[in-house]
């Protein structure tokens, strides 16, 4: 009776160690990226990602075209910078700001906003 309860301790110790070990952005996040000049409303893709302890994973989609990867670890100041360095931002509370530009694009730099969804 004595291991089990031991065991016992153990795995609740060991689930509440790994839920505290979540980020402060963990979940489901959506938005847009908006070109800031040329033709507006050629210049507009949908963003969504998945943060799980402090990665982001996710895509923005520009239409018909194939989409793009999002993804990347934020620091712990809620700084952001993607895999390839081009999205860079920070994450406050239930919200991010960030910007991009594209190789040879006409509405660059473009401003990506997400909300915690």
């Amino acid at each position: 009776m004595r291991r089990y309860l031991i065991r016992s301790l153990l795995i609740v110790g060991l689930s509440t160690s790994a839920a505290q070990a979540a980020g402060p952005f963990d979940g489901p996040w959506s938005g847009e990226a908006h070109g800031t000049t040329g033709p507006m409303q050629q210049c507009i893709a949908t963003a969504t990602a998945t943060i799980q302890d402090n990665v982001v994973r996710g895509e923005l989609k520009w239409g018909r075209f194939k989409p793009s990867v999002l993804a990347g670890k934020i620091a712990t100041d809620g700084t952001f910078t993607s895999n390839n360095g081009g999205i860079t931002g920070k994450f406050e509370g239930d919200s991010f700001t960030g910007s991009f530009s594209i190789p040879n694009g006409y509405c660059n730099p473009y401003r990506l906003t997400l909300k915690r969804s």
